[in-house]
Parts: structure tokens; C-alpha cells; sequence
């Protein structure tokens, strides 16, 4: 990619995290990324190398989150505080993974879904639309989350279980390989 064209670089500034080398990023040009200003010289997160952070767009790595082996940030998504993004993830769209939050093996963020606090989603979980996943929740083994659905509290969702529409999962509960809808919907592309 053109220099001019590019949005941000490598510095010297490295940190290793689980056997990779990770560089802080620096913007070289001017965009807002979800509500926040970004401008040349600014100081973002820890990336392992460009193909995790796209040059398009306006998503960005701030704080000291990392983002790193195959994982891929793109679209206006944004990754800050200590989140941690790793391992086939994909961050696309208005997504936002914040605080201490982390995604990785093969699991999709995309739309305005948001995952922080502490949760964890991965093992090729989605998690779209306006759903959110807080608190310490686990979403993993191909689940979906998607609508206006909340994950939260200590709650665990797995294996290809479907949560939609306005449904909440929270406190300890668990649910595997379930479709857990509002008022008993049906779930959309399922029959």
C-alpha cells in the first residue's frame, strides 16, 4: 500500500504477548473512530502486523489493547482499553470489544454488537446486530447472538446455541445448544 494512503504505522514500541511480537501503532493521518478523534502522531494499541488492522475505513487499536496472530479489524469497528483480539477473530462494522474483553478463535463481532467487562467469546461464536456480551459471559462452540439480545453476568452460552430478539442471558445461567427467543419466536433462518 501507498505511503500516503496508509492510516497508521509500526513503531519501535513492542511488547510480546504469548510468543508474538506485538508494535504499538501510530496514526498518520486524521479520522474520527466511533466518536473519538485520531489524529496524526497519535498513539494507538499493540497490533502484530498490518494485515490485522485495515488501512480503510476508520477502525482503530487504542488504549493497550492487542490485536494479534490472524485476527482482523476492519470496517469503523474500535478495540480499546485492555481488550485482546487474537486467533482467526474478525472485528468488522460499528463493532466495539472494550475494558478487559476478549475475542479470539474464529468468532465474528460485527454490526454495533459490543462485547467488554470482562467476557470472552470465541470457538467461532457471532455476535451481531445490536447484541451486546458483558459482564464475565462466555460465548463460544459456533453460537449465535444477535438482535437486541444481552448476555451477561456469569452466563455461559455454547455449542451452536441461538439467543435473538430482545432475549437476556445472565447471572450463572447456561445454555447449550438451545434457541432461546423472546416470547417463543421463531428464529430467523431457522426451521
Amino acid at each position: 500500500m501507498k505511503e500516503e494512503m496508509k492510516k497508521y504505522e509500526l513503531t519501535d514500541e513492542i511488547i510480546t504477548v504469548d510468543g508474538h511480537t506485538l508494535h504499538r501503532i501510530r496514526a498518520l493521518r486524521a479520522f474520527v473512530c466511533q466518536g473519538r478523534a485520531v489524529k496524526p502522531g497519535d498513539l494507538g494499541g499493540f497490533i502484530e502486523r498490518e494485515e490485522n488492522l485495515s488501512h480503510r475505513e476508520t477502525c482503530w487499536v487504542f488504549d493497550d489493547s492487542k490485536v494479534y496472530g490472524l485476527a482482523r479489524v476492519s470496517g469503523d469497528a474500535r478495540i480499546s482499553g485492555c481488550a485482546v483480539v487474537f486467533g482467526y477473530a474478525r472485528i468488522s462494522n460499528q463493532a466495539s470489544v472494550f475494558d478487559s474483553a476478549i475475542v479470539h478463535d474464529g468468532a465474528y463481532v460485527l454490526d454495533h454488537a459490543k462485547i467488554y467487562n470482562d467476557a470472552r467469546v470465541g470457538g467461532g461464536a457471532e455476535v451481531y446486530g445490536h447484541a451486546r456480551v458483558y459482564g464475565e459471559a462466555i460465548v463460544s462452540g459456533e453460537a449465535w447472538i444477535h438482535g437486541y439480545a444481552r448476555v451477561h453476568g456469569k452466563a455461559k452460552v455454547y455449542e451452536r446455541a441461538i439467543i435473538f430478539g430482545n432475549s437476556e442471558v445472565y447471572d450463572e445461567t447456561t445454555i447449550i445448544s438451545t434457541i432461546f427467543t423472546p416470547n417463543n419466536e421463531e428464529a430467523p433462518g431457522i426451521s
